[in-house]
């Protein structure tokens, strides 16, 4: 039914939103999805990407910002890294959390600065926590609110001592 269809039923939620932020769970590029011919469970099932067509359908949806910090978005390499963030500023939609530059996104809400920071738990280095905190702290000392967005852990389980461990280092760095 269309990308537009996905979103019918959420429209008028996300409408009245004063910012959408979501997880972009892969690379949007011209090539075709890898997972749509493989069977369940095998390995190229995990190995997806989106519709150059994506960027402009989010910001049609009022998802203004979304984060790249996650597992699948290296799944066509740099090249489809770079390719959804050309997609994502050809649409006007910011992003944060790509592993590339370990971009932070500043966002205005109702007179309130946000910083948007990632920790990607599955990024190659240079990614890290003290990365992580090292942006948190230069996002407070710069007057805006840091929000941390991590993507970290096993689905369906519970946090981990570590992932508790660095959820405290996030709060008390800002």
């Amino acid at each position: 039914n269309g990308g537009d269809f996905i979103f019918s039923c959420l429209d008028s939620i996300l409408s009245d939103a004063d910012l959408v932020v979501a997880n972009l769970e892969g690379p949007i590029t011209s090539h075709d999805s890898v997972s749509i011919t493989s069977k369940m469970g095998d390995g190229d099932n995990y190995i997806f990407t989106f519709p150059t067509s994506t960027a402009s359908l989010l910001f049609a949806h009022h998802i203004k910002l979304v984060n790249l910090g996650n597992n699948h978005i290296l799944n066509f390499n740099w090249e489809g890294m770079r390719s959804t963030i050309s997609n994502l500023k050809d649409a006007h939609v910011n992003y944060f959390g790509d592993p590339l530059h370990q971009r932070v996104a500043e966002e205005e809400v109702n007179g309130v600065r946000l910083a948007f920071i990632n920790y990607n738990e599955f990024a190659p280095p240079p990614s890290s926590a003290s990365t992580t905190i090292s942006q948190i702290k230069r996002s407070r000392s710069r007057g805006l609110v840091p929000i941390v967005y991590t993507h970290w852990g096993e689905e369906y389980m519970p946090a981990t001592d570590l992932e508790k461990k660095l959820a405290h280092a996030f709060v008390d760095a800002g």
